[in-house]
């Protein structure tokens, strides 16, 4: 993967669910989930522009930030503040937590391993879980 990529924890709160770890459902985790309390603010992981800020299926609140070069980052839990096509620099606040926030890094499609992530600003995503 290009370790270009500046990508950086998008909410405060501990890693409940790691990258890959296996869930009630037999699924294995294709991001993080942080316990961020509701209505925390969350942020771009990277610069980019948002492709999707509303609803999807059985998530009540979605944001997609399209990075370049094929990265596109998915956050759910994420009540939007902004709007599809707006430009955001890493850092900018795109909503607030409804609660946990997932965040999924994809590059051409294809989930990124969680040594790209860990390798993010964050100490939080160095340890895995923390459940």
């Amino acid at each position: 993967p290009d370790a270009g990529l500046a990508w950086q924890v998008p909410a405060t709160g501990p890693v409940s669910v790691g990258m890959g770890e296996l869930l009630a459902n037999g699924v294995r985790s294709r991001g993080v989930t942080i316990a961020a309390a509701a209505g925390t603010q969350v942020t771009a992981p990277a610069a980019g522009t948002v492709a999707f800020a509303g609803p999807f299926r059985r998530q009540a609140a979605v944001v997609v930030i399209d990075h370049g070069g094929g990265f596109m980052t998915l956050l759910t839990g994420t009540r939007a503040s902004v709007r599809a096509g707006e430009r955001v620099a890493a850092g900018t606040p795109v909503g607030r937590a409804l609660g946990p926030v997932t965040a999924e890094l994809f590059h051409g499609g294809t989930a990124e391993p969680a040594a790209l992530i860990a390798r993010s600003s964050s100490p939080l995503l160095t340890g895995g879980s923390n459940r």
